[in-house]
């Protein structure tokens, strides 16, 4: 988080960071398998997505209950609200992209195409990411979906805690 915020707000941050290095990242890294790192990673920004639009809305909870709302329909009812940037959008939009491939096309193969589609869309994270792991997309995907879940998870702690000083 590069801006100056509240003790509370950084705890609350870095407490749901914490959570999904546990149980998003670290089961990726461990089965080697980039899918399931994609996979988990849309589930964990999934959750968030509901959290924000329960917190947004007086009774936000009907909306996200049950599976009739695809992450798609829940995305587009989040940025209805004008409080995430365009490059997020952008991003969770890219993540729900690569997990259908990951999730409904057999032995798919995450290339170097479709790293660079949703890295591109960090901006100049990315940028260090390539120079932090040069000529490694695997390490470049490693380090987008985190930074991907940070930003959300920053959003959603403004929905749940008010904006930070």
């Amino acid at each position: 988080m590069s801006q100056t915020y509240a003790p509370e707000f950084v705890e609350w941050v870095e407490e749901e960071l914490k959570q999904f290095k546990e149980h998003v990242a670290k089961a990726g890294n461990a089965s080697g398998d980039q899918r399931l790192a994609v996979l988990l990673t849309h589930l964990y920004t999934e959750h968030l997505l509901e959290r924000y639009l329960i917190a947004k809305l007086p009774n936000g909870e009907r909306l996200v209950k049950g599976d009739s709302l695809m992450y798609r329909r829940k995305l587009d009812f989040a940025a209805g609200f004008g409080e995430l940037n365009h490059q997020l959008i952008d991003s969770l939009g890219q993540l729900n992209e690569l997990r259908n491939n990951c999730a409904h096309k057999f032995k798919y193969t995450i290339d170097l195409a479709k790293v660079e589609k949703l890295g591109r869309t960090l901006g100049r994270d990315y940028s260090q990411f390539k120079d932090k792991y040069p000529n490694d997309e695997h390490g470049w995907l490693g380090a987008t979906l985190p930074k991907i879940a940070e930003r959300l998870a920053i959003v959603v702690a403004e929905a749940e805690l008010g904006k930070p000083v």
